[in-house]
């Protein structure tokens, strides 16, 4: 329902003036037709409009206000017949069509109603609306069929990288791991992996010197988190692992420059990527009892330019590269399940007795500094914290290591929110554009279930070979 108008100046805009010399009359309702339609046929709200409609000209001032109300009420009814139980109004019949006087328009009551002025154009108004519209209409058409043609080619190259990706063979990945000590412990191990840009090409002469990538740096540097994690767990004596796969794996197409230099195209990416980490994931899982791995898509790996929000995860190349590694990890090895919503771009995962929430982190906007990330995130993140119980927030996208707490639990203890660093570190945009030389790393984390208790930050900016 409408509200109502307190302006006198507004009110007298909806209602408006008699056209001609017309004498205020009981018969002449155009002012009362106005007001029901405007505020949704409710007859008490018009009623309070009486000494407006005698000001403009439209009542006379004698009609008491029962009577007034009356009117208005049969106005409403006279008006509300004319329209189906749908809501809409039923298109006259054509006299030619009528086959019985039963198809004939039931007669309605005479009123004598005034013609609604809002409706009333001119022959030039209206060839100049039809003209405008059927305008309208060829330009829908054309993005509609612009759109359908996109769509179509989109899902022919999905189905065909997805058909690639089933059939894929898992890389020989060889890894050094070293045993700092204990086993069979009561922590969990928590590894997540963001930003890794695989196929960006970073040359060290444009990056003022501070970074070398391409995707065979990226695979050293996987490798190397992966034995760095595990000497870091068995300090701890960890039997169960938890990858979190926190978006933007590969570098992607969103950016025409990325287009020109990347390494591979989104396509190979997704080929290559899928050989070396379930061939990684396989090796690495059989020094764990338990891997869980939970994954979020990130905004680089998107198929389109344009960020969207409906469809996001299933329009993205992550969707693919997740579900190989769900398909082939789960089906050779009985100790590894894979998590992963298609419909939702945050993911809870339940460690011990912990909700961690996870999501790659770009739709919050702010300074590329830590402590503007932090704090950009931990005022905008309360409510999706509070929504899911999450006891522990995790996110990359912003390329830096943060962290931060927020009171959003009920038990009254703080929730702790973690920023992971990247693994390409600082590219030629970061260094030229935003002056960020945040190095290449990523945090992994021990847990009893209850709290985090350790974390470390594993440096990979030493890997440029």
């Amino acid at each position: 329902m409408s509200k109502p108008i307190e302006s006198n100046e507004q009110i007298k805009v909806v209602i408006g003036k008699p056209k001609g010399n017309v004498t205020p009359s009981l018969a002449n309702n155009g002012g009362i037709v106005k007001l029901l339609k405007h505020f949704d046929m409710n007859v008490s709200i018009v009623s309070c409009f009486q000494e407006e409609l005698v000001a403009a000209g439209w009542m006379t001032e004698e009609l008491p206000t029962e009577t007034f109300k009356k009117i208005a009420e049969q106005i409403a009814q006279n008006i509300q017949s004319k329209v189906s139980t749908e809501g809409t109004v039923e298109p006259p019949k054509n006299p030619k069509d009528r086959k019985s006087p039963q198809d004939e328009p039931p007669e309605m009551e005479e009123i004598a109603l005034e013609p609604d002025p809002m409706f009333d154009y001119t022959e030039e108004e209206e060839r100049g609306a039809a003209s405008y519209y059927k305008r309208e209409l060829k330009k829908a058409e054309r993005r509609a069929t612009k759109l359908e043609a996109e769509a179509f080619i989109g899902k022919q190259k999905a189905n065909r990288m997805a058909a690639a990706a089933a059939t894929v063979k898992p890389a020989q990945v060889n890894i050094k791991v070293v045993n700092a000590g204990k086993s069979g412990g009561k922590f969990y191990n928590v590894l997540p992996i963001s930003d890794l840009h695989y196929g960006e090409v970073v040359q060290p002469q444009i990056s003022f010197g501070f970074n070398k990538y391409n995707p065979e740096i990226a695979e050293h540097r996987l490798a190397k988190l992966f034995e760095e994690n595990y000497k870091f767990a068995t300090l701890y004596g960890c039997d169960e692992l938890h990858i979190l796969m926190l978006g933007d794996l590969i570098s992607g197409e969103i950016h025409d420059e990325l287009r020109e230099t990347n390494a591979y195209t989104a396509p190979k990416c997704v080929s290559c990527l899928n050989s070396y980490l379930i061939g990684l994931i396989l090796e690495y899982a059989k020094l764990y009892k338990r891997v869980i791995i939970s994954c979020v898509v990130g905004n680089h790996s998107r198929t389109g330019k344009k960020l969207q929000s409906k469809n996001r995860s299933q329009d993205n190349y992550e969707h693919i590269i997740y579900s190989t590694i769900k398909d082939r990890c789960e089906a050779e090895a009985k100790n590894i399940k894979v998590e992963f919503d298609d419909e939702a771009t945050v993911l809870i995962t339940q460690i011990g007795n912990q909700r961690w929430m996870l999501e790659h982190g770009d739709r919050y906007n702010g300074s590329q500094a830590a402590a503007g990330a932090i704090n950009t995130v931990l005022r905008k993140i309360g409510t999706d914290l509070r929504h899911n119980h999450a006891d522990v927030s995790i996110m990359g996208h912003w390329h830096v290591g943060a962290e931060g707490a927020i009171d959003a639990r009920e038990d009254g203890n703080m929730t702790k929110v973690y920023i992971n660093p990247s693994v390409v570190g600082p590219d030629e945009f970061a260094t030229t554009v935003l002056h960020a030389y945040y190095p290449a790393e990523s945090n992994v984390f021990i847990t009893d279930g209850e709290r985090v208790v350790a974390k470390v930050a594993v440096n990979l900016s030493d890997v440029q070979k």
